[in-house]
């Protein structure tokens, strides 16, 4: 018998002796009964669970996937050549070669059963759509697959952040929200979430339950609501206000359609917007600024733009900045990375890359979109408008440029233009932290009235229409 194995058996009796001991002093009748209930009902238990666990996310993995709209014009733009794609696509070419002299076929393994409907007809790509469609990026194949290109904002290649956009982000953040919801005991808390506030400068006295001892988990104390009185809404009809508490990154008009994510850091709004059938457009004919008229409702007015981003000490709640008709919802799925200022002056297309979901509508003056951006430990965006919205699906192989859409004029035919919604009233909620991007048509007249880098609350006036001298 090898030295492993008489170390495993030797434990195993010293465990069973401790197991008899135990019973002996609570159960003499029957000494053997903690031996009997660890391995034939909490170890087959705890097996069946984590089975099912896995086979229940394997399955909401394939029914996401199965929603997603592909437009490979988009998605090949986040494919840029960089040092690592060549490496693996030299693997990718070794490997199948290797498939072939032992007389297996590769595109056996990449190919899975999809059935096409209620597919969405884009412009151009139709047959590369279908056939894209029917790739397995659960499969071990999808290993070769070179990623996306993570470059620096002056678009170079960066080691570390090459290193860092291969860590296991979105299991961690998963991770993170398994620990997030798990039941706090009570003497606990006042410690835990103190500890906590103190860190990150959370204000409890303008919580409407300021004892921290009401918040079963962390999720719910990082979720907690706040007095009205503490954050009014500005309610004249010509101003934005803030949606939520935080800090301004950038603000101001949509120049040839580019959005800037930090000032100097620009990124494509169509790549951000993606396509749908109002804006039709292919990515070589249509240039951002064309895309950007194609916006608007009135072609007089300007695109304007402003990136929020929440501390995690920040009251985690986003509410609607001005009277809001919502017509649609799109949900990419993307990165979780870290939507820190510091990565996002450091990182091209920080918001492109990463997972989010966006609401589409119309205010008073045009045009607006609300995109609630998803980060590390953030995973879950909820939209309480929208409870079949579920994020950080680990659905295989990410594919940037897809997207899940809902019609919010079709949900009651009572609201055939959409779901409206008031001035200040709360769409949904962040786990953390995370950055809300707001762009929205306006007239020429519409001035700011924030600075970079200004912490904004709730309601507060960002920025209004001025009248005209």
């Amino acid at each position: 018998m090898s030295d492993d194995n008489f170390r495993f058996y030797t434990n195993f009796i010293l465990r069973r002796m401790k197991d008899q001991a135990r019973g002996r002093k609570y159960f003499p009748i029957f000494p053997d009964i903690l031996f009997y209930l660890k391995f034939f009902l909490l170890y087959p238990t705890l097996l069946y669970m984590s089975f099912q666990y896995w086979g229940q996310g394997r399955e909401r993995a394939s029914n996401f996937r199965d929603t997603l709209t592909r437009d490979l014009e988009v998605e090949k733009t986040f494919y840029a050549e960089t040092t690592l794609s060549s490496i693996m696509k030299k693997t990718k070419y070794i490997y199948y070669q290797f498939l072939n002299m032992i007389g297996l076929d590769p595109l056996k393994f990449a190919e899975r059963d999809v059935k096409d409907t209620t597919l969405e007809d884009f412009i151009e790509g139709r047959t590369e759509y279908i056939e894209e469609r029917n790739k397995d990026t659960t499969s071990l194949l999808s290993i070769f697959e070179p990623g996306r290109a993570v470059l620096t904002s002056d678009g170079t290649e960066h080691f570390g952040l090459t290193a860092y956009s291969k860590l296991p982000l979105r299991l961690l953040s998963k991770a993170f929200g398994i620990l997030g919801n798990t039941p706090v005991p009570v003497f606990l808390r006042n410690p835990i979430y103190g500890a906590y506030g103190s860190a990150f400068g959370v204000k409890m006295e303008e919580a409407i339950e300021p004892d921290m001892r009401f918040y079963p988990s962390l999720n719910s104390f990082f979720r907690r609501a706040i007095r009205p009185d503490v954050r009014p809404i500005d309610m004249n009809p010509k101003a934005v206000v803030s949606p939520a508490d935080g800090k301004v990154l950038h603000f101001g008009k949509c120049k040839n359609g580019l959005i800037e994510q930090v000032k100097g850091v620009d990124y494509s709004l169509k790549r951000f917007f993606g396509r749908w059938e109002e804006t039709g457009f292919t990515m070589q004919k249509t240039s951002d600024a064309q895309f950007a008229e194609k916006l608007k409702v009135h072609s007089e007015n300007e695109l304007y733009q402003i990136v929020i981003y929440l501390a995690p000490g920040d009251y985690h709640r986003f509410h609607s900045p001005a009277d809001f008709t919502i017509t649609s919802r799109r949900h990419y799925p993307g990165d979780l990375f870290s939507v820190n200022p510091k990565l996002a002056s450091f990182m091209r297309d920080l918001f492109v890359l990463n997972e989010r979901a966006t609401f589409f509508g119309e205010w008073a003056h045009g045009f607006m979109s609300y995109c609630a951006v998803g980060a590390t430990n953030v995973g879950s965006i909820i939209f309480h408008y929208d409870p079949e919205m579920v994020t950080n699906i680990n659905s295989g192989r990410i594919l940037y440029g897809a997207h899940a859409d809902k019609d919010f004029t079709l949900i009651d035919p009572r609201l055939p233009d959409g779901l409206p919604v008031e001035k200040g009233e709360m769409l949904g909620e962040f786990n953390l932290g995370s950055t809300i991007v707001l762009v929205f048509e306006a007239p020429k007249s519409f001035d700011f009235n924030v600075s970079s880098g200004d912490k904004v609350l709730l309601g507060q006036k960002i920025g209004e229409i001025l009248s005209k001298k």
